[in-house]
């Protein structure tokens, strides 16, 4: 157990790295934001709401990095366009996107090796690393916010 004031940031976090200073042994819940914001997303067109984790560094720095990204997105209505368009299709690179993105959550909690075997379903040789699915992710994030602002 790590204690820290209620209202003060993660005792690990380095604003210079960015990020975590302990990455390799920090605790499951910090290795969970990054992922549980994403799959709260998934839910966020059921439930109206967007779960945020105010006092974590890292859940603001990615809020920021968002909102940024979609006021460079308003500026081009084509790519906007485009980009709603391409994460509602539902063709079988984004159902399975959106599957990797529920079980990246469940390999967070559950384990690697509890997640092999319905990676394999899908018929891929292995779990995709976070870099390969967090630029996708952030792409996915806008999208949804964008279109939960519209409402």
């Amino acid at each position: 157990m790590v204690r820290k004031e209620k209202e003060g940031p993660c005792p690990f976090y380095n604003p210079d790295l960015p990020g975590c200073e302990i990455h390799p042994v920090k605790p499951q819940v910090c290795s969970a934001a990054y992922y549980l914001s994403k799959m709260n997303l998934l839910l966020c067109e059921e439930t109206g709401r967007f779960s945020t984790f105010a006092q974590c560094p890292s859940d603001v720095d990615l809020r920021v990095r968002i909102r940024d990204f979609i006021i460079k997105l308003r500026k081009d209505p084509e790519a906007k366009n485009e980009l709603a368009r391409i994460f509602q299709s539902s063709q079988p690179e984004i159902r399975l996107f959106l599957q990797l993105l529920r079980l990246k959550g469940l390999e967070i909690y559950f384990g690697r090796d509890k997640v092999t075997p319905l990676v394999k379903m899908l018929g891929l040789k292995r779990m995709p690393e976070d870099e390969e699915l967090r630029p996708a992710a952030l792409l996915y994030a806008v999208v949804l916010l964008e279109a939960q602002e519209a409402l």
